[in-house]
């Protein structure tokens, strides 16, 4: 999977799960990603992608991609956290140029997510 922002081009390494597989399937896609203090940037999703079955966690770590249900919001994770009683689904990891660029970034973007 690949991230462009800004022109420029960031992969993702997909976890292989169901939930992350749906979402790929909608891809290409534009997202506008907010940022949440020093913590992460969220997006909402126009679809609720399928999770059952798909492991949660609540223990997330930095550079990870993970879908949360209860908002329906991709969450790219600035750093890690034990986020108990929450719990998300892992489905990839950011690449690390890509994560240390959002660390810096404004308070908004927006960010095409594709398969190629």
């Amino acid at each position: 999977m690949k991230i462009t922002f800004n022109e420029s081009a960031y992969l993702l390494e997909p976890e292989k799960n169901h939930t992350a597989a749906a979402i790929q399937k909608k891809f290409p896609q534009t997202l506008t990603l907010q940022r949440r203090g020093d913590i992460e940037y969220y997006a909402k999703l126009a679809f609720q992608p399928v999770t059952v079955g798909v492991t949660t966690t609540a223990q997330i770590h930095a550079g990870g991609l993970y879908y949360y249900e209860d908002w329906n919001v991709l969450s790219f994770q600035l750093q890690g956290a034990d986020i108990t009683p929450f719990k998300m689904i892992y489905l990839g990891e950011l690449e690390s140029t890509f994560v240390r660029l959002l660390r810096d970034a404004q308070s908004e973007l927006t960010v095409k997510l594709s398969n190629d």
